[in-house]
């Protein structure tokens, strides 16, 4: 105990002392009373854990607490002006962004960013579509302010539907896949003999042991020709590349389509009494949760990113592809 004897709990601000059952945050090492730790539900120094926060390197345990205050007092004052505090990089609903941002009501404020309450686009409150985009939200916002039918997504064009998938767009993620599976299906249709000469002609060279590795590269190549299968392959990449560039020009709008959805969706569901649904890992236990609190964890959780949708996408496109090759 005599190693934090006199430092304060950063939870209730009581020094520690002899006998106390304290625990210590496994990411930066603050000391707790265990109670006041189990209380709070995480590390009272969480927020600065993204900044590499580390309490031995701090200069006690006072001031860090204090500097806490300081944050959570300038939050505080900056809401009672009007402003929304959105948390820093790092944190479940926040990222820090340049302060360079068009928005008149925008800046940065305690490694995170702070929107004026009034400030609006497309008829809602701008601290709500932060919430509900997540990490990186400045970027998209600056593109919804433009409003622009058609604009282009390098990320969208690399990785197609999937990109849709990872930013919950369910919908129009599934309609591209189906398009391209369609596009497989049916180029695989019509250039099913040349495919199936193809296949054989390979089996071919792969049975031969005495081929080396030149003759095998000149040979599927000069098979490739001969079969015409060079054709279907240009083909499918040409109708593939053509699905990429739509939704490298249509993800942007379609995603502020999809950000907004969700407020309004949220918003209809408090209307109508019909509850709050948060995710599973809240920051505090529930109970204590004030009602725009929990309306700001579910525009989070109805938010952000997915990274297990592409790869259920993905997978479930190898298993209806595979039925339809064995029969």
């Amino acid at each position: 105990m005599s190693l934090y004897e006199g430092q304060k709990c950063p939870v209730c601000g009581a020094a520690f002392s002899a006998g106390d059952d304290v625990v210590t945050c496994p990411e930066c090492g603050t000391p707790h009373h265990r109670a006041c730790y189990e209380k709070n539900g995480r590390c009272a120094n969480a927020a600065l854990h993204s900044q590499g926060f580390d309490y031995k390197k701090s200069l006690g345990g006072e001031r860090v607490s204090d500097a806490r205050d300081e944050n959570a007092q300038s939050r505080q004052s900056g809401q009672q002006q009007g402003e929304y505090y959105v948390p820093p990089a790092g944190t479940q609903q926040g990222a820090a962004a340049d302060s360079g941002s068009s928005f008149s009501g925008a800046g940065v404020q305690n490694g995170g960013f702070v929107f004026k309450n009034d400030e609006k686009l497309g008829g809602f409150l701008l601290a709500d579509v932060a919430t509900v985009i997540g990490a990186n939200f400045m970027r998209f916002i600056e593109r919804f302010k433009k409003n622009r039918a058609l604009g282009w997504n390098w990320s969208a064009l690399v990785f197609g539907p999937y990109y849709l998938f990872l930013r919950k767009m369910y919908g129009p993620g599934s309609l591209f896949l189906a398009l391209e599976f369609a596009a497989r299906f049916i180029i695989s249709m019509v250039f099913s003999k040349q495919l199936s000469a193809l296949a054989s002609g390979l089996q071919a060279i792969l049975q031969n042991e005495a081929v080396t590795y030149e003759q095998y590269y000149a040979e599927i190549s000069q098979l490739m020709e001969s079969t015409g299968s060079v054709t279907a392959y240009l083909v499918l990449a040409a109708v593939i590349a053509a699905i990429h560039i739509v939704i490298a020009l249509t993800a942007d709008r379609i995603y502020k389509n999809k950000v907004f959805s969700v407020i309004r969706d949220v918003d209809k569901r408090l209307e109508e009494g019909q509850g709050i649904s948060v995710p599973v890992i809240a920051l505090r236990p529930e109970a204590e949760l004030s009602q725009p609190e929990l309306r700001r964890l579910m525009l989070a959780g109805k938010g952000g990113v997915s990274f297990f949708a592409p790869c259920i996408a993905f997978l479930a496109l190898s298993v209806v592809t595979d039925i339809i090759a064995y029969l």
